[in-house]
């Protein structure tokens, strides 16, 4: 008996030993195993946490479709000032952007030769009329024939030309203002010599200005007379000019393919000036829609998503994108007024995911997309 038991002892080692070779070499699996049921008791726990975010409440806002565009202010009229005879400046009668009223002399020339022919062709027309009634009370008595009484009315109709043509000589060496407006610089003196091409000064009738601008041929058909403009420029900080489309050139630049097209803007203060740059915004339409900040959208391959906001939880939403502003993106479907889309901490969020919300009482403050016009 007790040899038998000797005899089986080598062999229960070797079992002994297999066994513990088993389970060491099983020990890395093991500790795997206890990991990975930390790790989902980890997860689980994460999960159960909810995740901090911001909401933005979905309502209808005015959008307004815009076209902005470069535009150049000009006057309403402007001329440049210049003299129709060569002459010596006899007066200026007018200072540095006065304003002045049609008809006003601006300046004279020196005007004594044509003042003295004018004298003259009036003496003689006085002379040739006298005649001429007393050649008409000799024809009355046959005293004298008709073809001298013709002879002199003629004469007379004459001198009475030369009279009307001197008088308007003598009146174009005033110059005067064609039409209300405001003056430029004063180029000349009393007493200067001045040709048929020197500028005496400008005249401009800043009370409306024109501003010419270009459209893309794209947007040709969208554009009107009678649509309303704002323009802005960098001299009036916040201050916006509203006109509206009075002319659209028929032609397309073939260059740019693009439309000139031209507005008007009442300038009572007269602050605008013709030669300022604009900065032109067209509206094309108004229309109440939903607009939501695009922090809040999540593109995925061709679609786009937002998260919804609901009972504690965020429930991923496919949606339809439209135009865009500079923050804003319009929504075409899958949202509807009242609402709550998830506008910050989208990156850290899965469908069905628990959710805190920061603002509990959310306000839209998506302002009125496009421009104040």
């Amino acid at each position: 008996m007790a040899s038998r038991i000797a005899s089986r002892i080598p062999f229960i080692i070797a079992i002994a030993l297999m066994a513990s070779l088993v389970a060491y070499l099983n020990i890395p699996e093991l500790q795997q195993s206890l990991g990975q049921n930390n790790g989902q008791k980890s997860k689980t726990k994460k999960a159960a946490r909810a995740t901090s975010v911001e909401v933005n409440e979905v309502v209808q806002t005015p959008f307004r479709d815009v076209i902005e565009a470069i535009g150049t202010a000009s006057a309403n009229e402007q001329v440049t000032i210049l003299s129709r005879y060569a002459g010596l400046v006899e007066s200026v009668n007018f200072s540095d952007g006065q304003l002045t009223k049609k008809g006003q002399v601006l300046a004279t020339l020196r005007s004594d030769q044509e003042q003295a022919e004018v004298e003259e062709l009036t003496a003689n027309l006085a002379e040739a009329r006298s005649q001429l009634k007393r050649l008409a009370n000799l024809r009355r008595t046959n005293a004298t024939s008709q073809s001298q009484l013709e002879e002199q009315q003629a004469k007379s109709a004459a001198i009475s030309a030369q009279l009307d043509k001197a008088k308007a000589q003598l009146a174009e060496l005033q110059i005067t203002s064609p039409f209300d407006g405001m003056l430029g610089l004063r180029q000349v003196s009393p007493g200067a010599l001045v040709s048929t091409s020197d500028t005496l000064t400008t005249l401009d009738d800043i009370s409306v200005i024109k501003v010419d601008f270009t459209v893309p041929e794209r947007d040709l058909t969208t554009v009107a007379i009678g649509q309303t403009i704002e323009a802005t420029n960098v001299a009036y900080q916040g201050v916006a000019f509203n006109g509206k489309i009075t002319s659209i050139n028929p032609r397309l630049d073939v260059v740019t393919r693009a439309v000139q097209v031209r507005a008007e803007i009442l300038n009572p203060k007269l602050q605008l000036r013709p030669g300022m740059l604009l900065n032109v915004l067209l509206q094309r339409s108004i229309e109440n829609t939903i607009i939501i900040a695009e922090s809040a959208i999540i593109p995925i391959e061709d679609k786009h998503y937002v998260f919804v906001a609901q009972d504690g939880q965020a429930s991923r939403v496919e949606v339809q994108t439209g135009r865009r502003r500079p923050g804003q993106v319009e929504i075409l479907s899958g949202l509807t007024p009242g609402q709550q889309v998830v506008v910050k901490g989208t990156i850290k969020l899965n469908d069905g995911s628990k959710i805190k919300i920061k603002n509990p009482n959310p306000s839209n403050d998506i302002k009125v997309a496009g421009s104040q016009l």
